[in-house]
């Protein structure tokens, strides 16, 4: 899940670099590390509850 956060960050890095330049990514890097945490937090929430019912239903 860690390594899920990992390479979304390095893609928002890569996509955001050749159209603002460092300062702006520096500016915005706390809302895209919490964007990633959050879709790295569901993904993880969704897992635990689809897994129990995917063996449930066999």
């Amino acid at each position: 899940m860690i390594s899920y956060s990992v390479s979304c960050l390095l893609h928002a890095y890569r996509m955001s670099i050749p159209v603002h330049g460092w300062s702006v990514i520096n500016s915005h890097i706390w809302k895209i590390i919490t964007f990633c945490i959050a879709i790295s937090w569901n993904y993880h929430n969704l897992t635990s509850v689809l897994l129990p019912v995917t063996q449930f239903l066999g």
